[in-house]
């Protein structure tokens, strides 16, 4: 684990990418709310950078030494996701299109493929060829990098809910026979934590270059982590991305069914629905609002992770989590969205 000196210096760093876009007027909340601002009533400063992503990019050189491949492709994602945030790539449907090149392109230099799935049928007639396995990887990157993009609407939220992830790797292969490559999961959580520190004060947010290169990053090392440890259920891997994932699947089945494009954003995700709720009956004061629904959301989310990790090996029990949360998730969703 990096020491204080390192931590105290990359605090320090931050803050001087943070006032290098303020002062140059780069890289601001501002010129992304332009685009999203009639969707949603959240309290923001304009004056708040979108700094996460090239933070996290630039200390990736301390996670991922030497893989110049990944290091490669993550950047073109970290870009990607910048040109959104400048409103130069607003179209979704060719922002989806770039990402699904570089991922394909990344899965297939990178031989990074989701090996198994435990359904006989699909591991050994399906997986197991290489071109399906290329397509099924690839989509299922592409769902958590927009999952993440979705649910990066408060403070903490997404950023929070992947250090929560970090954090349970720690924990298990400490605990149970796991491999974890665990001085990279440590310095991607330290990192991490120091953004954190900005974000939940809402002096730095993600952006969508952040949270689609946060994503990307994550689904590299749950794949690694998921085919080291064939006894650990592929549904636990599931388990612990549930939220952005389902997200962002709920998200498309609801537009359409609303004949809705699926590309229009919109502001009727579920931590959305949840922080009008609490502004609607002022409970809580908006001034701590934001970070507190966020908090809430993860907190809930890493209790489900840690009793998942309880049965990583067990299927039918991880299933049965991941059920409970969907149904959950529809039950609070649907009570929610009637009083909005």
């Amino acid at each position: 684990m990096l020491n204080i000196f390192y931590f105290l210096f990359f605090i320090l760093f931050l803050i001087l990418i943070n006032f290098f876009f303020i002062k140059n007027n780069l890289m601001l909340d501002s010129i992304k709310n332009e685009r999203h601002k009639k969707f949603s009533n959240f309290i923001k400063n304009n004056r708040i950078p979108l700094s996460g992503g090239i933070f996290l990019y630039i200390s990736s050189v301390f996670f991922f030494k030497g893989n110049n491949l990944l290091l490669f492709f993550s950047f073109l994602i970290l870009l990607i996701g910048i040109l959104s945030d400048q409103n130069i790539l607003i179209k979704p449907s060719v922002r989806l299109s770039l990402q699904l090149l570089v991922i394909i392109f990344f899965v297939f230099f990178e031989n990074l493929y989701v090996k198994n799935i435990n359904i006989d049928f699909i591991d050994k007639n399906l997986l197991s060829i290489k071109f399906f396995s290329l397509i099924f990887t690839t989509f299922c990157i592409l769902v958590l990098v927009n999952g993440s993009n979705f649910i990066d609407g408060l403070n903490t939220l997404a950023a929070g809910y992947f250090a929560s992830i970090f954090f349970l790797l720690i924990f298990i292969s400490t605990k149970q026979n796991i491999y974890v490559d665990i001085t990279l999961v440590k310095n991607f959580l330290f990192f991490l934590s120091i953004f954190l520190l900005f974000n939940f004060f809402g002096k730095a947010y993600l952006g969508d270059g952040g949270s689609y290169l946060l994503a990307f990053f994550v689904s590299k090392i749950l794949i690694d982590f998921a085919n080291m440890n064939q006894f650990v259920s592929p549904y636990f891997v599931v388990l612990i991305l549930w939220y952005p994932a389902f997200e962002n699947l709920f998200s498309i089945i609801r537009k359409l069914f609303f004949k809705k494009s699926p590309y229009k954003p919109d502001a009727l995700h579920l931590h959305q629905l949840i922080y009008n709720s609490f502004l609607k009956n002022n409970l809580i004061s908006k001034v701590y609002l934001n970070t507190f629904v966020g908090i809430l959301i993860n907190a809930y989310n890493f209790l489900v992770m840690y009793i998942g990790s309880l049965y990583c090996n067990e299927t039918s029990k991880i299933c049965l989590l991941i059920l409970f949360n969907v149904f959950l998730y529809l039950m609070i969703y649907s009570s929610l969205y009637k009083k909005k």
